[in-house]
């Protein structure tokens, strides 16, 4: 038997996170903001399971709330998909969050990694 109410929360909570991957570079070959490994976001070649595996481990997920504004959430789940991440069930909803000086923009927001604080979300004018 299906528990219509559980149901219910899982689907507000799906629609209330999203799971993002840090990387630095540029939209082509970007490195893992935690590590060594280079991906090439763009390519539809399947990823080796080792690297699925290091970036599910990278996995960042991000819940509306008081810490991370509702309209970030929805604006990195209308981000399309990188294509190498379409080539594996693991990551086939996740995100990816490219750096650039440890800063991502994103609307009216900004992303700013921090290696001690994690990922941060700041408004842009509160910079």
């Amino acid at each position: 038997m299906i528990d219509d109410e559980s149901s219910t929360v899982g689907s507000v909570l799906d629609e209330e996170t999203v799971d993002v991957v840090l990387f630095r570079g540029d939209q082509g070959a970007a490195m893992l903001v935690d590590g060594d490994t280079v991906v090439d976001l763009n390519s539809p070649a399947p990823l080796a399971r080792e690297v699925c595996l290091e970036l599910v481990d990278s996995t960042i997920q991000l819940l509306a709330s008081a810490d991370v504004p509702r309209e970030v959430v929805d604006l990195l789940r209308q981000a399309p998909v990188p294509p190498a991440f379409n080539t594996t069930p693991w990551l086939r909803h996740h995100r990816a969050v490219i750096l650039s000086d440890d800063r991502f923009a994103l609307g009216a927001f900004v992303l700013t990694y921090d290696s001690d604080l994690g990922l941060c979300v700041q408004e842009d004018g509160d910079r």
